[in-house]
């Protein structure tokens, strides 16, 4: 009979322990789902700061280059201000060689 009892026992205690072995590995579960979803939303949030701060430099890399031209262009428009000018011009002048009074004995005066 004591066998019986205390078999009667064991077996219960046997039967909670697991039960409250399968709630422990559920809500274990459960917490590994959730910290996973956590960690993966830590991600996307640092791949979207990632993308933002390459973005931003793609910008500041434009307006650089956008200032860079325009330092060249007014360099090269001081360059073409600062040169002097030389003015050539060219004169021409018609002589003519031709005598003015011919005479009868070919010589000239």
């Amino acid at each position: 009979m004591k066998n019986i009892l205390l078999a009667g026992v064991i077996s219960v205690f046997m039967l909670t322990a697991c039960k409250k072995d399968n709630t422990v590995v559920e809500k274990s579960l459960e917490q590994q789902k959730v910290e996973f979803q956590k960690r993966q939303l830590e991600i996307e949030q640092q791949k979207l700061a990632i993308e933002k701060e390459r973005m931003a430099y793609e910008t500041q890399k434009k307006a650089d280059s956008i200032v860079e031209s325009n330092k060249a262009k007014a360099a090269a428009a001081t360059a073409v201000a600062a040169k002097p000018k030389v003015v050539t011009r060219t004169r021409t002048v018609y002589v003519d060689n031709t005598p003015r009074r011919s005479s009868s004995s070919g010589t000239y005066a």
